[in-house]
């Protein structure tokens, strides 16, 4: 097998596995002592929230509709900087920065990025034959990155403000175009106001016309005044309160009608903004604001024992309903003279016809898409103007910790070394044992006296122990003969 004619082979010629494995653990030994020392330093990268917001996407278009590309990682952020760190680009700026000549190769021999385990900082690691240079090379990269990672976000949020800021101007264009249509819809058929449309349109959907309307705020005028007359008869016949100066308990009415309070000025603040001073509705919530607060004003701090307070509830009650009465009374007759004239008008005009309810309706329609599209796109337009000007003033990536010269040298393991060497002289005395074979003609099998004179052998005449020994030392199998 072959495996034993290799383990005979070397056992035949151990000197010169012993000497080759000699001369490659001296060999490992020598360079070990005489190598000169390779140092190391690292920088620490520390990428703000704002690198990481920025590089998760920024607003993007499709189809004039803004939208927002897939979010990404926080490590596949991470992996795009090393990527940088380790391109040709920063590789020119350290070389011109530093006055240095490195190759891509050299670069990536000596430079080394990875990412601090169960962190979001990123570690430069760079060697160098001494220690300053180590640390020299370390800070130009990471000081070389940071340059350059800042102008390519400012640039990248450059480009996508000025996108958005075409889908924005587009999407105005857009919604004026509708208020527009909408205008010239309103004169086209003669009406002065969509409150006429709206009113047709409440006819079609079963809700009334503006004199059915009028009719019903009639109602409800009539109604509330009842219910007002009918509470402040109550109210006369509910005893004061008296103060006894017992225990004080803070009047729970009182909070009742500040929180109300607070929820209608909240509510006509807001229909102020979208319907006008001169609208039914936002008459009506003026009325009910400026009945809360009068009663708000009117209520004690404070009532007196439980007895006394359960005689205040009833009141209060009484007063809370005359309250709501009250500012439903003044919100009806508010929407009188309104209604009124709507009526009047209505009932002057033409019949406005279900085609025309069902173009205002489109006309509505578009101009809600358009409003809705140009203040998503407002808003992807702040995001991109805030990010633009974070990358140009603030910078996205800092420096955490710069790299320090240390005297602590980085050496190749000795045993590891050595392990390697003995390997490799192993591996070349197996090489010279079979070249030595392969090159000896010496006839020392009987196989080898067949192939050579082409007959059969007989017979084979042992060997003496003198023999056998010298064979031996000749490299010769035991039991053949010389030549």
């Amino acid at each position: 097998m072959e495996f034993w004619r290799l383990y005979r082979l070397l056992r035949q010629r151990a000197w010169l596995l012993a000497l080759v494995l000699v001369a490659s653990a001296s060999g490992v030994v020598i360079r070990h002592l005489t190598q000169r020392g390779t140092y190391q330093a690292s920088a620490i990268l520390y990428p703000s929230p704002n690198a990481i917001s920025f590089g998760a996407g920024q607003g993007t278009t499709t189809g004039g509709v803004v939208g927002a590309p897939r979010p990404r990682t926080t490590a596949e952020i991470l992996g795009d900087m090393a990527a940088i760190i380790m391109s040709r680009t920063v590789l020119d700026y350290v070389n011109e920065s530093r006055g240095l000549r490195l190759t891509p190769r050299m670069y990536s021999q000596l430079v080394n990025v990875r990412q601090k385990r169960d962190t979001d900082l990123l570690e430069i690691t760079a060697l160098g034959t001494t220690p300053q240079a180590a640390a020299d090379l370390a800070n130009a990269v990471a000081e070389q990155f940071q340059a350059h990672y800042k102008v390519l976000c400012s640039t990248a949020a450059t480009n996508t403000r000025e996108v958005l800021e075409g889908e924005v101007e587009s999407a105005r264009r857009r919604l004026d175009q509708a208020q527009r249509a909408l205008v010239t819809f309103l004169k086209d058929t003669g009406f002065e106001s969509v409150d006429l449309i709206q009113a047709a349109s409440a006819v079609n959907t079963g809700q009334g016309t503006p004199d059915v309307l009028l009719r019903d705020a009639e109602r409800r005028v009539r109604s509330a005044a009842a219910q007002l007359a009918e509470i402040e008869r109550q109210l006369a016949a509910t005893p004061e309160e008296i103060d006894t100066g017992q225990s004080q308990e803070r009047n729970p009415v009182k909070d009742t009608l500040k929180q109300q309070l607070t929820d209608a000025q909240a509510k006509l603040d807001q229909e102020l903004q979208l319907r006008g001073a001169r609208h039914p509705s936002v008459q009506k919530l003026q009325a009910q604001v400026e009945q809360l607060r009068q009663q708000y004003e009117q209520e004690p701090e404070f009532v007196g024992s439980v007895k006394e307070r359960e005689r205040s509830t009833e009141r209060q009650n009484l007063l809370l309903e005359r309250t709501r009465v009250s500012a439903e009374l003044r919100g009806a007759q508010a929407e009188l003279p309104y209604l009124r004239e709507q009526a009047s008008k209505y009932a002057s005009s033409s019949r406005v016809l279900p085609e025309q309810v069902e173009a205002y309706k489109r006309l509505q329609r578009d101009i809600d898409l358009a409003q809705a599209e140009y203040d998503r796109g407002f808003q992807a337009l702040y995001e991109a103007r805030r990010a633009e000007t974070i990358a140009r003033n603030q910078g996205t990536v800092e420096i955490l910790e710069r790299a320090v010269a240390s005297d602590d040298a980085v050496r190749a393991s000795l045993g590891r070394s050595m392990a390697l060497g003995l390997m490799g002289g192993l591996v070349m005395t197996i090489i010279l044992v079979q070249l030595i074979e392969y090159l000896d003609n010496r006839v020392k099998t009987p196989e080898d006296v067949e192939r050579l004179v082409g007959l059969p052998v007989i017979a084979t005449i042992p060997l003496t122990a003198a023999e056998t020994r010298e064979s031996s030392r000749r490299g010769q199998e035991p039991g053949t003969a010389g030549n």
